[in-house]
């Protein structure tokens, strides 16, 4: 195994039928991270030849300037695996007569190429890449990720800028998509590309699987939620308040505030929900308000409090909130009354004055007491007989002296 870091190999040859003007690995492991390779000269791989089944990562690099019959930049060959990351291979040239890969040349062998740019390198053809393979399916094995081919030139009426008998495999990042799978035509293999940018995701979908190469309904974005921007990997959640039932919003205002009568408090919501009894709600609501004091709301979705409320009767009160039935209201005790409708406290229910007397529950007033009879106390349930030789009219607070004329 053989590292290699922050260095310069620069200006090395390898002749007559040599490989690997710069860099040479067969049959072996290496890693090279944040190298310059320039000006290197071979006849294969004029910067890296790797061959011999290697295994080879190559990481923040610039292959450039440098020149081969075969892979100006870098050739593969002999079942050999290269993965390039972050890398600019750019510069190179593959000869002047029958040149191939400006930039890679394959035979042979796996490339992964993730968030690179193979850009400005020459060749008649194959002027980025050259993959050539005897078996279509097993040769060679090309996979691309976010990286952009741009200002690749073929020379002496060479054709495509990716010249390939494999197959090559776009991986894009999340919120992107590439239709470019299997074999190059002509006419698209000769344009400046890159393999994912120019594919996101439209507004109005959720691309949150890699490798994507084409849009379906899979990807719209989902209930409850809106996709307004390109390559969306995560969706935004409609607002509490409001719901939104179907896939593949791509605007905010899709999202529809609740109804009066209805709330929903949670954020990327489906419905909104029906307040129950012993609330309402005034629309666009994330939570019902409880119905007032001094009486209740029997019916649910109210959507306001004139509609729902319905006060205490008379000899009643009601001092807590969201009460849903008459029951909650309480009766005023005997020997007490309330004239008040929708009485919200217990103070509303006042003692009987000295006459009157409430020998039940619930009086929404009190009872004079009938003649012969008297009360002399507040609050009282029950009239007393008239004392002998006295008389007592209707509602005597007391017994009179002497009989009634």
């Amino acid at each position: 195994t053989v590292t290699v870091t922050t260095c310069i190999i620069s200006g090395n040859t390898a002749t007559w039928y040599g490989r690997g003007g710069g860099v040479y690995m067969y049959g072996g492991i290496l890693h090279a991270q944040g190298c310059s390779i320039t000006g290197n000269t071979a006849r294969y791989g004029g910067g890296m030849a790797i061959a011999g089944s290697s295994t080879v990562t190559v990481t923040t690099c610039t292959i450039s300037g440098n020149n081969a019959e075969g892979g100006g930049g870098m050739s593969i060959e002999g079942g050999s695996t290269v993965t390039v990351t972050t890398c600019t291979i750019s510069g190179n040239t593959a000869g002047t007569g029958n040149g191939r890969g400006g930039g890679i040349y394959m035979f042979g062998g796996t490339l992964y190429a993730q968030d690179c740019a193979i850009t400005g390198n020459t060749a008649r053809d194959g002027a980025a890449i050259y993959a050539s393979a005897f078996d279509i399916d097993s040769d060679n094995y090309v996979a691309i990720s976010n990286t952009t081919f741009m200002n690749n030139t073929l020379v002496n009426g060479g054709f495509r800028t990716i010249f390939n008998t494999a197959k090559i495999f776009w991986e894009c990042q999340l919120g992107y998509f590439q239709q470019q799978t299997g074999h190059f035509g002509d006419s698209e293999a000769t344009a400046d590309f890159d393999t994912c940018s120019l594919n996101p995701c439209p507004a109005g979908f959720l691309c949150t699987l890699p490798n994507l190469t084409q849009i379906t309904a899979e990807q719209l974005c989902p209930p409850g939620h809106y996709c307004d921007q390109e390559a969306t990997t995560r969706a935004a959640p409609c607002p509490a308040g409001t719901s939104f039932p179907g896939k593949g919003s791509n605007v905010p205002n899709l999202c529809s505030p609740c109804i009066p009568g209805q709330y929903q408090p949670a954020e990327g919501s489906t419905q909104c929900s029906v307040c129950d009894a012993g609330t309402y709600s005034a629309g666009h609501s994330q939570a019902c308000t409880p119905c007032p004091l001094g009486g209740y709301c029997s019916s649910a979705g109210m959507g306001s409090v004139a509609l729902a409320f319905k006060p205490c009767p008379a000899g009643r009160f009601n001092a807590i909130t969201g009460s849903s039935t008459e029951a909650d209201c309480i009766l005023c005790a005997v020997g007490m009354f309330s004239t008040k409708s929708g009485a919200d406290s217990n103070e509303t229910c006042r003692a009987c004055r000295p006459g009157s007397i409430a020998p039940y529950t619930g009086s929404p007033e009190c009872g004079l007491c009938d003649p012969g009879f008297y009360q002399d106390n507040m609050g009282a349930i029950k009239c007393k007989p008239c004392e002998p030789g006295s008389y007592c009219p209707r509602g005597a607070s007391a017994p009179l002296p002497g009989k009634q004329g």
